[in-house]
């Protein structure tokens, strides 16, 4: 710690991939182009009058490209969803994700581990980050360890617990023998280490669409709502109107959750919205936004 102190070098010349570090620079450039206070909106629409609680329409999620529409953030705007006056919906829901361009992802391309949920691809209108969360919480009295899935999707068919067994925890996920083709009937057909404690086993399994409709109807109908149409994807109709919307925390905040977990599809959903607010009547493209990149950084 005295003058002078100690330089180590390991491969100092040798030219590497900037790897993660290349997020602070959309981040940079975010916090200039967006501002730290930019907040991205989530918006709900009924295309048809509500009377006496009931939609003779269909009910419009507009997405903004929000990174952090989580689960609970989703239940917030299903409450003010419910507090416009709606509790039933007699056409579907429709997903307009035309903010963003559709992206070509091949979840595999990154790490060959294309269930795991840092995997997923962006997406406007991003619930949860399209994960399927395990929690395995064990109960030695009963022998068996607690099966606690989030979200809960709506149809799905889950063992409520699997066996319990003793020793060291070693590789718990390969112990329990799970199969998560079928996201909606998943199953473990192995055990759990009791030693292990309570773990998650985050995936990254259903597409877009059915993940939406299974996260939305179960909050809906476990609020009392019913709903008997089905998902799909489509564009705001002109004449629909707004009668919620979930707006983000600012940018600043939502950064601090890119930096802190490295989180791969925040980052692009952050990468894309720079294109967005640059011509918000085109969709984000990456080549839109890698544009806008170059330009910044070369001005600078």
């Amino acid at each position: 710690l005295g003058a002078g102190g100690l330089s180590l070098a390991e491969s100092a010349g040798a030219a590497m991939s900037p790897a993660s570090t290349m997020k602070g620079v959309a981040r940079w450039a975010a916090l200039y182009v967006l501002g730290p206070a930019y907040t991205w909106r989530t918006q709900a629409y009924a295309t048809g009058p509500i009377v006496d609680g009931v939609l003779e329409g269909s009910l419009v999620f507009r997405g903004g490209g929000d990174p952090t529409l989580v689960i609970e953030n989703l239940w917030l705007l299903v409450q003010r969803i419910r507090a416009a006056g709606l509790r039933e919906i007699r056409g579907d829901v429709l997903l307009d994700r035309s903010a963003f361009e559709p992206v070509p992802h091949d979840p595999e391309e990154f790490d060959g581990a294309g269930d795991r949920a840092y995997n997923a691809g962006p997406d406007a209108l991003l619930v949860n980050f399209k994960a399927l969360s395990f929690d395995f919480v064990p109960d030695p009295s009963a022998g068996v360890a607690r099966i606690v899935p989030t979200p809960r999707l709506a149809g799905m068919k889950l063992a409520p617990a699997v066996r319990g067994t003793a020793g060291a925890c070693g590789d718990w996920r390969g112990q329990l023998q799970g199969d998560v083709s079928d996201p909606l009937a998943p199953v473990f057909r192995g055990s759990y280490p009791l030693a292990c404690g309570t773990r998650s086993w985050h995936v990254n399994a259903l597409e877009p669409t059915p993940y939406f409709a299974g996260v939305f109807r179960a909050l809906w109908e476990d609020g009392g709502g019913r709903w008997s149409g089905a998902a799909r994807e489509g564009v705001l109709p002109a004449n629909a109107q707004l009668i919620a919307w979930r707006e983000s925390r600012p940018l600043a905040e939502v950064i601090r959750d890119i930096n802190k977990f490295s989180n791969n599809v925040m980052a692009r959903q952050l990468f894309l919205t720079l294109a967005l607010q640059q011509d918000p009547a085109r969709p984000a493209t990456p080549a839109a936004a890698r544009e806008l990149m170059r330009r910044w950084v070369s001005a600078r």
